[in-house]
């Protein structure tokens, strides 16, 4: 169970405490921020970070122990993150891929999604605790085709 706690209703999905975190502790999950308690070590980073005080630290050990067995189905217990399985190259290799990053050279490690290199994302999109849109520079190549794609569209309906 983890030490903090998301408050869902009060969370503008920012994702700032995702980049803040110094141990990957906060996933994206369907699009929201979740904690990942078995990353999670209490330093209450997040909690600082967000301007919404949508995080808090949990008041004791009671309410910690309470929580835990109260928990949602849609987070993965403990166990199963000490328990999951390691993607393979190929696997890596195909998420790369999709983000643009197919070769090592392509691989910018810009440490904009929170992770510090690309290969840390991938890894953590296999898992599931993070999503190929956490990648800026995905992003930037998405905003670019579809605006070239309106641009058409425009420049059609003009004609």
């Amino acid at each position: 169970m983890p030490i903090v706690e998301i408050i869902s209703r009060a969370c503008r999905d920012c994702y700032r405490c995702l980049c803040k975190c110094p141990t990957h502790a906060i996933a994206l999950q369907e699009g929201h921020a979740r904690i990942v308690a078995a990353r999670c070590t209490g330093c209450g980073q997040c909690v600082s970070e967000c301007s919404q005080h949508a995080i808090r630290l949990r008041d004791s050990a009671a309410e910690i122990a309470n929580a835990s067995q109260t928990e949602s189905a849609g987070i993965r217990p403990p166990a199963a993150l000490i328990a999951r399985p390691q993607p393979t190259e190929a696997q890596l290799a195909e998420i790369l891929d999709r983000i643009g990053m197919a070769k090592p050279e392509d691989e910018l490690n810009c440490g904009a999604c929170g992770y510090d290199r690309c290969r840390e994302l991938a890894a953590a999109v296999f898992e599931g605790i993070a999503e190929v849109e956490l990648c800026v520079p995905f992003l930037r190549r998405q905003a670019g085709r579809i605006s070239l794609i309106l641009q058409d569209s425009a420049n059609a309906l003009c004609w």
